[in-house]
C-alpha cells in the first residue's frame, strides 16, 4: 500500500500544480516528449542489466507476447461490440475501440517498478514495445479511417531501437560500461514521478460535467477496466505464464486509456471530441481500479498471498 499512496501522491502533484497554473502546457508537452525519446528508451536498455536469458525466461517472454496481442484483439472486438450496440458512427466507433486498445503504458512502467521492482522492467517493456507497433500500424489506420498506414514511424521509433538493442545484449550477454548503467538507472528513477505527475496534470484539464454526463465514456471504462482485467486473468489462467510476466499483464490490464489516443484522434479528425472524454473518464475510473482491483486481481493468481 506504500507504492499506492506514492502513486496517489504523485497524481495530486501534478494535479494540484496544474490547477494552480503552476504548469504550462509547454511544460506538460515537454514531459511527454522526455518520456517517450529519453526515459522509456533509457528504461529498455537498463532491463538488459537485471536479465540472464534461460528456457524459463524465453518461455514467459513468449508467453507476455503472445497474451499482449490476445489482449489488443479482446479488447478491440469489445470496442467493436460496444460500438454496435450503442449504435455509434463510424467515427465514435474509431474513438471507443482506440481508447480500449491503446493504454497509457508509460504509465504501466512505474506503476510495475514500484510494485515489483526493478527487475520487473524486462517483462514490462515488452507492452510498452508492442504498443508502439500495433498503434502505429492498426491505430493510425483506426483512426484514419483507413486513409493512412503509419508504418514509416515504426522504424523511427526510440523505444524499438533499443528494444533491438537490448535483445542483443540479453542475448550475447553484454555488460555495458558501470557508468552508463548507472546514467541510464537514474533515467529509469525519473520516470515514476514525471509520468504520474503528467497524468496528474490531464486530470486537471478535463471537463468534468461533459465527462460524466456521456454515456460513452461510462460505457469504455465498465469495459476497459472490469471485463477486460477479468478476461485478461481468464487467459493467465488458461495459458499459465510464470508469475512475474502475469503480475505485469494484470498491471497493464487495468490502466487507463492512453494520452496518444486524443492527440492521433485531433491529428485526423476522428472523434476528436469524444476521445479526450473517454481518455479523462478511464484516467478517474483507473484511480479506484489500481488500487483496489490490482490487488485483487493479483491474489487471483497467488502472487499476493
Amino acid at each position: 500500500m506504500g507504492a499506492m499512496a506514492e502513486i496517489a501522491l504523485l497524481l495530486g502533484v501534478g494535479f494540484v500544480l496544474r490547477k494552480a497554473r503552476f504548469l504550462s502546457d509547454a511544460v506538460q508537452a515537454g514531459c511527454m516528449e522526455l518520456m517517450i525519446k529519453i526515459v522509456v528508451p533509457a528504461q529498455v536498455l537498463a532491463s538488459a542489466a537485471s536479465v540472464v536469458f534461460n528456457a524459463d525466461i524465453i518461455r514467459d517472454t513468449l508467453l507476455l507476447i503472445l497474451l499482449t496481442l490476445l489482449g489488443y484483439i479482446v479488447s478491440g472486438a469489445l470496442g467493436f461490440a460496444a460500438s454496435r450496440a450503442l449504435g455509434l458512427s463510424n467515427e465514435e466507433r474509431a474513438g471507443t475501440m482506440g481508447t480500449l486498445m491503446f493504454r497509457n503504458t508509460f504509465m504501466g512502467l512505474p506503476i510495475c517498478i514500484a510494485l515489483f521492482g526493478q527487475e520487473s522492467l524486462f517483462y514490462a517493456m515488452f507492452p510498452v514495445v508492442l504498443f508502439n507497433i500495433v498503434m502505429f500500424s492498426f491505430g493510425v489506420s483506426l483512426y484514419s479511417q483507413g486513409r493512412t498506414k503509419g508504418l514509416s514511424a515504426i522504424a523511427k521509433n526510440p523505444s524499438l531501437i533499443c528494444c533491438a538493442i537490448m535483445i542483443l545484449l540479453v542475448a550475447f550477454q553484454v555488460r555495458l560500461p558501470v557508468a552508463v548503467q548507472s546514467t541510464l538507472s537514474r533515467l529509469v528513477d525519473a520516470a515514476i514521478p514525471i509520468s504520474l505527475i503528467v497524468v496528474g496534470m490531464m486530470l486537471a484539464d478535463g471537463d468534468m460535467s461533459a465527462i460524466l454526463k456521456n454515456r460513452i465514456p461510462w460505457a469504455v471504462s465498465a469495459l476497459s477496466l472490469i471485463i477486460f482485467p477479468l478476461l485478461m486473468l481468464l487467459l493467465i489462467l488458461l495459458i499459465k505464464p510464470g508469475m512475474d510476466a502475469a503480475a505485469v499483464l494484470l498491471t497493464f490490464s487495468v490502466l487507463p486509456s492512453g494520452a496518444i489516443n486524443p492527440v492521433i484522434a485531433k491529428q485526423y479528425g476522428t472523434g476528436a471530441e469524444l476521445v479526450p472524454l473517454i481518455v479523462l473518464h478511464t484516467m478517474l475510473a483507473s484511480l479506484v481500479v489500481i488500487p483496489f482491483g490490482l490487488p485483487l486481481l493479483l491474489q487471483a493468481i497467488g502472487y499476493w498471498g
